[in-house]
C-alpha cells in the first residue's frame, strides 16, 4: 500500500493479491503436509511408485549386502526382515517429506493458488476500497466488477507513424 513505484489505482489490487496468495499458500502447504504425511496417504503414493521395487529387487540385493557382512553373519530371516521393513518406513517417511514439499512448492504455488487468488483478489480489493472511502467520508464506490487494472485489456493504445518523433516517456504516459 505505500509502495510509491505502484500506481495508485492498482495498489489496492496489488495488496490484495499479495494477501490473498500468501493466505492460500499458508492454507494449501498446511493441508498438502497434514494430507501426504498421513500415513494412509503416504502408504498409498509409496506403493504405487516404489512398491514393486521394494518388494522384490531391492530386497534381494540387500540381502546379498548383507549376507557377505562380517557384521551380520549370525542374522536369520526374521531378524532380516525386520530391519529390510525399517529400511523400508524410513524411506518411506523420506519420501512423504519430499512429495510435500514438491506438491506444495511447485503444484500448490506455481499452478493451484494464482487460479485461485486472482479472482479472491478481486473481492478483497473491492473491500479495501469500499474501507478506503468510509475512512475518507466519500460515498462507496460502484460496482465496477471486472475493472480491476489487471482486466483493463481494451484499452486502445497508439502508437505513432514513423514521421513523427516521440519522446519515450510522452508515449508510455499516452
Amino acid at each position: 500500500m505505500h509502495n510509491k513505484e505502484i500506481p495508485d489505482d492498482k495498489r489496492n489490487f496489488v495488496t490484495a493479491l499479495d494477501l490473498t496468495n500468501g493466505l492460500l499458500m499458508i492454507a494449501f502447504q498446511l493441508g498438502m503436509f497434514f494430507t501426504v504425511q498421513n500415513k494412509v496417504c503416504q502408504s498409498k503414493m509409496f506403493n504405487a511408485a516404489f512398491g514393486k521395487l521394494f518388494n522384490r529387487p531391492l530386497k534381494k540385493a540387500y540381502q546379498s549386502i548383507v549376507k557377505n557382512s562380517s557384521q551380520f553373519k549370525d542374522m536369520n530371516d526374521i531378524k532380516f526382515s525386520q530391519k529390510f521393513e525399517k529400511i523400508r518406513s524410513d524411506v518411506k517417511d523420506a519420501f512423504g517429506g519430499l512429495v510435500s514439499l514438491v506438491a506444495a512448492s511447485i503444484v500448490g504455488k506455481r499452478v493451484i493458488v494464482p487460479f485461485i487468488a486472482t479472482p479472491l483478489a478481486d473481492g478483497v480489493e473491492k473491500k479495501l476500497n469500499e474501507r478506503s472511502a468510509r475512512k475518507k467520508g466519500l460515498p462507496l464506490p460502484e460496482n465496477t466488477k471486472g475493472a480491476t487494472p489487471s482486466m483493463q485489456g481494451n484499452q486502445v493504445v497508439v502508437i505513432p507513424a514513423k514521421s513523427q518523433k516521440v519522446d519515450a516517456q510522452d508515449w508510455l504516459n499516452n
